[in-house]
């Protein structure tokens, strides 16, 4: 099948403009800006990904994780075998470290949002799909977030990938197989379902309908992929945990009719034009524009249709929340991307272009209004960065109109990265104060023993412990010199070991996560070393 190619660019410059190495770059700005971001690690559920990888490398769960909490894992391992692998292979498990898995899914789905838009527009649509997609907040948010969501869409359009562009050689059912594998492992059966979507739209559109030779020609893939599912299915089955939270609760609330409160179908929707904004609506547009014009109208409907599909199936979904659409974006962008090659070829043909102006005096002004929720060097560095971006846009309609596109992706990553990942005083200043707690732990304590008891599982990871959480039967036990723990929880503590517990510091906060920990000295041990049977019970 070929490319449609909707526009010839007129000039050397345009072309030269759409070089991958454009998209480099800005992959490159993108990801030094969030990996120098304070950390995130309230956002997301991202403790519960934190806590699988720290309890596969110290307890070698290798099938299913738990939390030191001691709850089940509710997604499958391969992120956290990714992060653990690569925590051995550097010798660190630092935040930025068990992170990276989704850096590496996220820089794999780009080349694939690439070679996709290639495929079915044409080479300089595909540079601006990729320049959509890495000037887009949820791409920018996700590609260095401790969750699965980014390695799940990219095994989805992998396989995707190797079933349009690939020939039909004897591996390629093989290969989609071990995909689908991984994408199971990765996020459960969302990406099969996906990937299934996508098979039977392409089916409908090739023009082609089941048979025996194809059943016998996929038949290597579905091999591997069920012994695969199956293997991991059948020794976590065996853990009545898996069974209980994984089964009953977490797969169960996700399926149509169940009985759990839901968000309306229609959710999704302010999501779709806002996470991505401006490039869901311009992908609409030209959805749009084509159908009226009825230029290259064949290739974009069936991108239409996939968008669609893909929006409808997790709409029906009862559980809902924001982060799970990210699979829909990549082919928002590859609409928007024939948009902007459209545009960027008539920003060269003519002499001047009130686009690039406006979208300059935008970058100039913006900056300034943005930084005023700003503070200090921060609320300085957010306008600098945007006048000079939008004087160099400005400058470029003069003598490099080729580069105004590129300076603009960037103006947008300095400012958005900056303001969103920088001054942004949530998650990020709550984690922040969380961990300048610990770190007043650490110099309390002086390296003596800390026992955590039921407390955030993220002090255990700042403070490198991973032993489960006690319970109130160990602590007799453990007699440790520093203990964490709950305010409420002390009373019942010091009833049940007759410890005396002095606090010397404590964190509390109620936002996003509830958290009430405070670090006590242990300062005499039990005067008995049994209790009556009706004390344990109390």
């Amino acid at each position: 099948m070929d490319a449609i190619g909707s526009t010839e660019l007129p000039h050397q410059e345009l072309r030269r403009l759409t070089h991958p190495y454009w998209l480099v770059l800005l992959f490159a700005v993108a990801a030094m800006l969030r990996l120098s971001a304070p950390n995130d690690f309230f956002e997301g559920d991202q403790n519960k990904q934190v806590g699988y990888v720290m309890d596969l490398l110290h307890h070698g769960h290798w099938a299913t994780q738990f939390e030191v909490n001691g709850l089940i894992a509710t997604k499958p391992p391969l992120y956290n075998w990714m992060a653990a692998g690569l925590c051995r292979a550097v010798g660190s498990t630092a935040p930025w470290v068990i992170k990276l898995p989704s850096l590496l899914a996220a820089g794999l789905l780009l080349v694939l949002l690439y070679r996709l838009t290639a495929h079915f527009l044409g080479q300089p649509a595909a540079f601006f799909a990729c320049m959509a997609c890495i000037a887009s907040h949820h791409f920018t948010k996700l590609m260095w977030f401790a969750r699965t969501d980014m390695l799940m869409t990219a095994t989805v359009y992998a396989a995707i990938y190797v079933l349009v562009a690939v020939k039909d050689v004897w591996w390629k059912s093989s290969v989609l197989g071990i995909i689908m594998a991984a994408s199971v492992l990765a996020k459960g059966p969302v990406g099969p379902c996906l990937f299934g979507i996508f098979l039977v739209l392409w089916a409908v559109r090739e023009g082609e309908r089941p048979s025996v030779a194809k059943l016998r020609v996929a038949l290597p893939g579905l091999i591997i992929f069920s012994i695969a599912t199956a293997t991991w299915l059948l020794i976590v089955m065996r853990l009545p945990e898996f069974r209980e939270t994984v089964l009953n609760n977490e797969l169960a609330r996700r399926l149509p009719g169940s009985s759990v409160k839901t968000q309306p179908f229609y959710y999704y929707i302010s999501h779709l034009f806002t996470r991505i904004a401006p490039w869901s609506l311009i992908g609409v547009l030209t959805a749009i524009a084509a159908y009226r014009r009825q230029e290259n109208w064949t290739q974009i409907r069936f991108l239409v249709i996939w968008a669609a599909a893909y929006f409808v199936f997790f709409s029906a979904i009862p559980s809902k929340r924001h982060d799970l659409l990210l699979p829909v974006y990549p082919v928002m962008f590859m609409l928007a991307g024939l948009a902007l090659e459209q545009m960027a070829a008539l920003l060269a043909r003519r002499e001047r272009a009130w686009f690039p102006l406006a979208a300059g005096a935008v970058l100039a002004i913006g900056g300034l209004v943005v930084s005023f929720r700003a503070d200090g060097r921060l609320a300085i560095a957010i306008a600098l960065a945007t006048m000079v971006a939008g004087g160099l846009t400005i400058a470029a309609i003069r003598w490099r109109r080729d580069l105004a596109m590129p300076v603009m992706a960037l103006a947008f990553l300095g400012a958005h990265g900056l303001y969103y990942h920088y001054a942004n005083v949530g998650p990020r200043v709550d984690y922040q104060e969380f961990a300048s707690f610990v770190q007043d732990v650490k110099t309390e304590t002086d390296g003596q023993p800390v026992l955590v008891y039921h407390s955030h599982p993220l002090i255990s990871y700042e403070l490198g412990l991973h032993e489960e959480f006690p319970d109130p039967r160990d602590l007799l036990e453990r007699r440790p010199q520093w203990l964490i723990a709950p305010a409420p929880e002390v009373p019942i503590i010091e009833s049940w070991t007759r410890w005396k517990l002095t606090p010397e510091r404590s964190f509390s906060f109620h936002g996003l996560r509830e958290i009430d920990a405070t670090l006590y000295r242990v300062e005499s041990t039990p005067l008995v070393t049994a209790v009556r049977e009706d004390e344990r019970h109390h």
